[in-house]
């Protein structure tokens, strides 16, 4: 009986410990309050940022040979200044075929083409929609990255009149409700941009975290028919044209770029070649380089590492809080740390208890914190929902995270607090001779007072922070850009015969509520542009300037009432034929007429 005795002692202090604990948190309402609402916003904080760079850091992780996937970038010197960018011209693709064979695959892709789809209706009609998000892809292209696929087969994107659509687009156009559906949709016809295909393949929608996402997949071979000139021009750069090479297992990346200044000198006349420098760059690192940018939007790691410091200095912030309340909080208990000691529990017993204390405070406010971190994700995803979505999944990562914050969190917030008051001596602590002197709030260089300043200066910054985003965000959204943006609407056309867009302008113009009618390549701020070096006749060619352009029409600019420094408006004898253009807003194709109605 006495053998079992220390063990059935331990075995009631434990449960004395916990039963004090929680009286302790009942007593004090306002003060557990105060800490399990500091410490559950920061704790959602953490788990928002926790999330947030997990999904920018598993971009196209799901590929199986991602770590030989390498996008391939150019460097162009243009006179002081180099130009990095994330897409190529058309003819480098091939070119890397030819010189490099024991390549496992080349593929190129041109991504984010609006079209319009149309397909038969059971009333002997058809129905038309509109997708932004056509991409014109090679044989290598669904070799090279791994997406399920529902229906079809392996090989894809070989005959000129296949087309590939993802679950999202199937359930649109067709009500599919069963596995079933998408197996009887293989071999259907539907006609893209007024030209037929036979659908041959169902894919399942591209994760959100991939760089390379789209609704709706053509050949590359149709893009190379209708615009021969564009691919075989080595000096027109084109935005969201990529290139991707899949290298050998034996083969490095840093041997491929070697081998690219022999390619480049090969292929490019001795101008280009002086001037423009080929580079692989991991595709581990498309997502989050901004110096190349991405294929779809870029987060750079710099932003990555501003959320991480955001996330620890909020909770840091908590936790000087909570050392702050609790010190306070330690005044008010020196008679039960003397009972204890006086009934024979030791010092590291009592750190344990007070620990102990902090982290059911902890556990709590994680609990409370995983629906306000929820309840963040949403808001952030209303206000960033064309970019990207975060959702909160309760799997043994997030558990993981949580547990290992709850512990930081414990030993931080609360191991100062817990050994300050098991050093309280029995007697002093009996008598309630304790002040403030013993717990380091009257020292002149407390610690106490050390972390109070670094929490208000701490929280003065973010406050600043915040109204300097704010302030920048507003100056965003209301600056004078130059043109006229409000009541304009902008719809993509797929038509670009000249003639008929005349009619279509008269029948606009014909109504009182249209005020002017321009067809175009793009607003003046949107990204549908080319790319293109410009110098004056009389300069030297190296005396170039490498510009952004757009397609417009005579309209443009009234339009859009945008302001002349110099010069005059453009006129109908203006006109130029262009072989090779824009022929919708965002639609980088070739147009079907060689009349081309853009200056």
């Amino acid at each position: 009986m006495l053998q079992h005795a220390p063990e059935a002692n331990r075995s009631y202090m434990l449960s004395n410990y916990i039963i004090s604990t929680f009286r302790n948190i009942a007593r004090n309402k306002t003060n557990s309050m105060i800490n399990i609402t500091g410490l559950a916003i920061s704790i959602a904080c953490c788990i928002f940022v926790y999330v947030f760079i997990k999904h920018e850091k598993s971009f196209d992780s799901f590929h199986s040979k991602k770590d030989r996937i390498y996008r391939v970038v150019l460097d162009e010197k243009n006179g002081d200044r180099t130009d990095h960018d994330g897409y190529i011209s058309f003819p480098v693709a091939k070119a890397l075929r030819n010189e490099f064979p024991q390549f496992d695959m080349v593929t190129q892709v041109y991504v984010n083409n609006t079209v319009v789809i149309s397909i038969p209706d059971q009333f002997g009609g058809r129905k038309l929609f509109e997708d932004n998000q056509l991409t014109y892809a090679d044989e290598d292209f669904l070799k090279t990255f791994d997406f399920k696929m529902l229906a079809g087969n392996d090989r894809l994107l070989y005959q000129p009149d296949e087309a590939v659509l993802t679950k999202k687009l199937a359930d649109k156009f067709y009500n599919i409700t069963s596995s079933q559906g998408y197996v009887d949709l293989i071999g259907k016809m539907i006609e893209i941009n007024k030209n037929s295909y036979r659908i041959a393949a169902i894919l399942d929608d591209m994760p959100r975290n991939s760089n390379v996402a789209c609704h709706l997949l053509l050949p590359f071979k149709v893009f190379e028919k209708e615009n021969p000139k564009l691919v075989n021009n080595w000096k027109e750069l084109y935005a969201e044209s990529y290139t991707f090479v899949t290298l050998p297992k034996n083969y490095s990346a840093s041997q491929f770029d070697a081998a690219l200044v022999g390619f480049k000198n090969k292929y490019l006349d001795k101008e280009m070649a002086s001037q423009q420098t080929y580079h692989p760059q991991p595709l581990a690192q498309v997502h989050t380089d901004e110096k190349y940018g991405g294929t779809f939007y870029t987060t750079p790691s710099i932003m990555v590492l501003a959320f991480i410091v955001m996330g620890v200095i909020v909770l840091i912030t908590s936790c000087i809080n909570f050392i702050n309340l609790a010190t306070v909080q330690s005044l008010k208990r020196t008679k039960e740390v003397g009972i204890r000691k006086t009934l024979g529990s030791r010092n590291w017993e009592l750190v344990l208890h007070f620990m102990g204390e902090t982290f059911v405070l902890t556990t709590i406010a994680a609990i409370i914190a995983v629906f306000l971190a929820n309840y963040f994700l949403n808001a952030f995803n209303n206000y960033l929902a064309f970019i990207v979505e975060l959702d909160l999944h309760i799997d043994l990562t997030i558990i993981f995270f949580l547990g290992g914050l709850c512990l930081l969190i414990t030993f931080l917030a609360g191991f100062y607090p817990a050994k300050m008051m098991a050093s309280f001596q029995p007697i002093m602590a009996l008598k309630q001779a304790i002040r403030a002197k013993h717990t380091g709030f009257s020292n002149r260089f407390s610690l106490r007072k050390v972390l109070v300043v670094a929490q208000f200066t701490v929280s003065q910054l973010l406050i600043i922070g915040t109204i300097v985003v704010a302030m920048q965000m507003s100056y965003f959204h209301n600056r004078d850009l130059g043109y006229q943006r409000d009541g304009i609407l902008t719809v993509t056309i797929p038509e670009n015969n000249p003639q008929k867009l005349e009619v279509f302008r008269n029948q606009l113009m014909s109504r009182p509520q249209v005020k002017e009618v321009s067809f175009s390549s793009g607003p003046p701020t949107s990204a549908s542009n080319g790319f293109i070096d410009l110098h004056r006749k009389e300069a030297l060619k190296e005396d170039k300037v490498h510009s952004e352009r757009k397609f417009i029409d005579l309209h443009y600019l009234g339009t859009f009432n945008i302001k002349l420094v110099a010069g005059r408006n453009l006129r109908e004898q203006d006109k130029v034929t262009l072989s090779d253009s824009l022929t919708s807003y965002n639609n980088f194709t070739k147009p079907k007429s060689s009349n081309s109605p853009w200056f």
